[in-house]
């Protein structure tokens, strides 16, 4: 069947397949033109951030950032899903508050709250994200604990959207650590894990 370019600019006659290899390139398509056809819920782009250093901690009950991953939606009206996996460690007796903000063309240092906060009536973790419990007694100075903190956000921008995560100890006689134990042994029995964060823009 013969190739046929018509007045209106479709093209019949033209088998599957027809095309060869490396035709069709992300610069002869118009912008939006695959993310556009995609299904509501759909991820759209992922960014993966993480952090093996332990250097990172908070002992004066002030907020200390560990982490930090930036992403451009290409809609405005589309979502981020936040997926931070964070490992920590403190003295004895202590806990922490963990904190993700954002940043981008139309806001500073925002921070994502989740309905969780409403429930925090202890005023020095009422900015916080989430919360890092750890340390009933004196042996839990060695163990290394996890938090998982998920949220969809909503930034509203199809600009860069920095997402920073913080810890802060509850007092300024405890301390809490990223990526490590109090203690801190180097005989084998805590080796160092790693804090990463997932952003993927999902399609409303």
């Amino acid at each position: 069947m013969p190739i046929t370019i018509n007045g209106n600019g479709t093209i019949t006659g033209l088998s599957s397949g027809g095309l060869p290899a490396g035709s069709v390139t992300s610069a002869t398509l118009a912008t939006g033109t695959v993310t556009g056809a995609l299904p509501t819920g759909s991820v759209v782009q992922t960014v993966h951030a993480s952090t093996p250093d332990a250097e990172y901690y908070s002992n004066s009950n002030s907020w200390t950032d560990y982490l930090s991953a930036s992403i451009t939606p290409t809609s405005s009206s589309n979502k981020v899903l936040i997926y931070h996996v964070v490992s920590y460690g403190g003295n004895n007796n202590s806990y922490a508050g963990g904190r993700c903000y954002r940043t981008g063309s139309s806001t500073t240092n925002e921070v994502v709250k989740t309905p969780v906060n409403a429930q925090w009536t202890e005023n020095r973790f009422t900015d916080s994200s989430f919360m890092m419990m750890m340390n009933a007694n004196a042996n839990d100075t060695y163990k290394i604990w996890q938090t998982t903190f998920m949220h969809l956000d909503s930034p509203a921008s199809s600009a860069a959207v920095t997402y920073t995560f913080s810890i802060k100890a509850d007092a300024a006689n405890r301390t809490a650590y990223i990526n490590r134990s109090d203690n801190y042994p180097s005989d084998g029995y805590n080796p160092r894990p790693v804090t990463t964060v997932t952003l993927m823009e999902i399609k409303v």
